[in-house]
């Protein structure tokens, strides 16, 4: 499913990376880009690039951080967070695809059995 929603990133010109971002972000969140680093597990220096690149294309927004002036705060402007609203279309599109001509059972026995699986990794 990534490969598949990946290629449908590439007529809206951002890659995954940049569509990780624009997820964190989603719908209305505020962060700095070490805020997005550390809950994110990303390096700083990928999120910041990330980030540059983003306001650049008028996708992310930064504002004044009042706690620290050299860390600004970043959200989707509204031509960004339109356009991840289309990624998520696009996402449940292929969701419904891939799972089409599956029955609920079948889908409700592997969900219980993932649940499973991964409360026994965590």
């Amino acid at each position: 499913m990534s490969q598949k929603s990946n290629e449908s990133l590439v007529g809206r010109d951002i890659k995954s990376s940049d569509r990780a971002v624009l997820e964190f972000l989603y719908p209305d969140h505020r962060l700095t880009v070490p805020e997005i680093s550390s809950r994110y597990h990303v390096l700083r220096q990928h999120i910041q690039a990330t980030i540059n690149l983003l306001v650049k294309k008028r996708l992310v927004e930064p504002f004044e951080n009042s706690r620290y002036k050299r860390s600004p705060l970043h959200a989707l402007s509204r031509k960004g967070r339109a356009l991840f609203e289309k990624v998520l279309v696009d996402d449940q599109k292929i969701i419904e695809s891939v799972f089409d001509g599956i029955s609920k059972d079948d889908l409700a026995t592997t969900r219980r059995v993932l649940d499973s699986m991964l409360a026994r990794l965590t």
